[in-house]
Order: structure tokens, then C-alpha cells, then sequence
């Protein structure tokens, strides 16, 4: 199989797309997704909506977005110097800081990923708002594509517990990591159900980094 696209959401499925069902998937979204183009997806079971398509069944299907994702887009994360923060409270400030400062030093090929923004380029084109302060993995690897065409050498983005406890970032290594601080904030039922589990998501960006700060 060859695919054009891939998504996780039915909304934007195309021709030849491979799709993912994750999150709050419903049966339906794979039903339109087939509509649209799709012709394969990958998901933690089978769907009688998708007899139709190659079923790709793995046992975590936001992991396997986050590689798939990047081979997908040729690795973008290869031809990037990654600088990557985290912390309860100033990662916003501090990624801003540091782009700033990069950007003097590199001819401004410097892309940013923040709560905020994300910049891919120079063009006021290639700036747009935030959903989220890390990016689903799919997004993330996208945006990296685009921010290598674009031209950008450097990459400095936030990278949220949330992140880690939901893979966005996994099978991704950067060059420096920054943990700004921690605080007992984010617990609750929707986020980390204890501090030990806010702590360990947030030390991953230790483990995967090639300088720590």
C-alpha cells in the first residue's frame, strides 16, 4: 500500500489516506473516513466498518501514530536542532526567550511550537494559532516538514506532561531539554490522577534527551 495522507481526523481524509482511530474514536468516523478515500487504518481492534480496508491492529495506537507519523514525513526531526522545555510554570516565556536569542544567531531559522503559537517560517503565512501546547503526534511531525521546507534549522517547542502521558512526543529525541520547575498543579481526573504521575511524565523529557538543564 502507498498512502497520500494521514490523519486521525475523518474530516480530512483523502484519497489513499491512512487513517487512525484513537481518542474518542466512534465506528462511524471510520465509515466516513473509508467514504472519503481512505484505505487502511490503525487501531487497537478490528471494525466491521472497515472490512473493506487493510486493518493495521497494534496494542497502542497513539505510539504507533507517533512513528508512523514520522516516517510518514521523512524524519523532520533529523535535519532539526530541537531544543525542548518543560515545567508547571514559565514554559511559554522561557521557549519565547529562547527563540528570540536564536533567531539573531541563526538568520531567524528558528521554528517555534508553544502554547500560543506555532511558526514554521518567516511568512506571516506560516504562523498560525495553537490548539494545544504540544501538538498530536501527527501535527507535530507535519509542522517539523513544514518548518524544514521553510528553511528553519532550529526548533524550540513546549512540551506539556500531557505530551508524554498521551505520546504525542514518543520515539522523539531532542538535543537539549530544559525542566523549568514543578508544582503540585494539573491533578485531577482529566489530567494526572497523583503527583508521582505528573512527575514521571515530566521526567521522560530527561530520558529522552541528548543534554539536560
Amino acid at each position: 500500500l502507498t498512502f497520500e495522507n494521514v490523519t486521525y481526523d475523518s474530516r480530512k481524509v483523502s484519497d489513499n489516506t491512512l487513517f487512525f482511530c484513537k481518542g474518542n474514536f466512534k465506528p462511524s468516523y471510520l465509515t466516513s473516513a473509508l467514504e472519503k478515500g481512505a484505505i487502511a487504518y490503525v487501531s487497537e481492534q478490528k471494525y466491521a466498518e472497515g472490512m473493506d480496508a487493510t486493518g493495521i491492529i497494534v496494542t497502542n495506537v497513539q505510539k504507533a501514530m507517533a512513528l508512523l507519523g514520522a516516517a510518514f514525513y521523512g524524519f523532520p526531526q533529523n535535519e532539526l536542532f530541537i531544543i525542548a522545555y518543560t515545567g508547571t510554570k514559565g514554559k511559554t516565556t522561557s521557549a519565547y526567550f529562547a527563540e528570540h536569542i536564536l533567531a539573531k544567531a541563526t538568520d531567524k531559522k528558528v521554528a517555534l511550537f508553544s502554547t500560543i503559537d506555532r511558526v514554521l517560517g518567516n511568512e506571516p503565512d506560516q504562523r498560525f494559532k495553537s490548539d494545544l501546547t504540544t501538538p498530536e503526534s501527527l501535527d507535530l511531525f507535519h509542522d517539523m516538514r513544514a518548518a524544514v521546507n521553510n528553511g528553519m534549522t532550529h526548533l524550540v517547542m513546549e512540551v506539556s506532561s500531557q505530551a508524554y502521558k498521551k505520546n504525542r512526543v514518543y520515539g522523539l529525541k531532542f538535543d537539549v531539554g530544559v525542566f523549568l520547575n514543578i508544582s503540585p498543579d494539573h491533578i485531577g481526573r482529566n489530567e494526572h490522577p497523583t503527583f508521582d504521575d505528573y512527575l514521571h511524565c515530566k521526567e521522560q523529557r530527561l530520558e529522552f534527551t541528548k543534554s539536560c538543564s
